[in-house]
This record gives structure tokens, sequence and C-alpha cells, in this order.
């Protein structure tokens, strides 16, 4: 499995919670809810990004918080495409991360992070149809949350 070669002291079947190495899931959405990147990142403060694209590309990269408490996150992934992001705020009621990010290409993206990001999507991104679907769409394809 690829994403296993990924992971090489994690399996794919165990599941991403924060007792798995502080595991947090997150996807990531292109403003246009066309395309997607799936993943988990690992760690409290700070490590390592694993992911793939709405293409099928293999994601890697890191993770950290800032001394003033916002994650930025870095990653390159297998097709060429590499990114950045920034999270900015939490919703304590969901335990969801937001953040805002830019590919390489330009592309402007949307972010989230943690175990209930659906449900937060689904509340709070009423008017954004586009982000729901896409949402969505990551979840149903994963292999990598579980």
């Amino acid at each position: 499995c690829v994403i296993a070669s990924l992971l090489p002291n994690l399996s794919v079947a165990e599941p991403c919670t924060l007792q798995n190495d502080y595991c947090v899931p997150f996807i990531g959405c292109t403003v246009d809810g066309e395309d997607y990147y799936m993943g988990r990142t690992y760690g409290k403060r700070s490590g390592p990004i694993f992911a793939k694209s709405w293409n099928g590309a293999e994601c890697k990269g890191r993770w950290w918080r800032t001394a003033i408490g916002t994650g930025k996150a870095k990653f390159a992934c297998s097709d060429g495409n590499k990114g950045r992001a920034t999270y900015t705020y939490v919703d304590s009621k969901s335990g969801t991360v937001l953040g805002r990010g830019r590919l390489a290409n330009g592309d402007r993206m949307r972010f989230w992070a943690g175990s209930k990001v659906l449900p937060y999507v689904l509340k709070n991104e009423k008017e954004r149809v586009e982000m729901i679907a896409c949402v969505s769409r990551a979840l149903s394809d994963d292999g990598l949350t579980n």
C-alpha cells in the first residue's frame, strides 16, 4: 500500500485520534471546490503531514505552531505541486481548526482540521455548496483517516 509506505510506523487501519500520536485529520479544498487534499497531521506542537490529492498524488510536509499560536504548514506532492497554509481560527464547539493557503500554481485553498470537519462545514458553509461538496467528496475518497 502506497500510504502505508508513507507512514512506516503507523498502519492506515489505525484510527486517526489524539491518542494515536496526536493524529488530526485535515481536508483542504480549492476555493472553487473542484480539487481537494485529504490527510493527517501528527504531533501536538509540530510534526509531519501526509496527504493525497484529488488526483492521487502523494503529499508530505510539516506543520508547526508559531509563537503567537497560529498554525503553519508546508507540503510538496509527487505530481510537483506544493503549497502552504496558515491556520488562524479554532471553533471550540467542534474542535475544528480553520485555515487558508495557496498552491504553487496560484490556486487559493481553504483548510479544515479536526475529527468533525463535515458537521462543521455543513453548519457553517451553508452558502458555499461547493465547499460542502468538496469536503464530502474528499471524505468518501479518503483512505487516510478511516
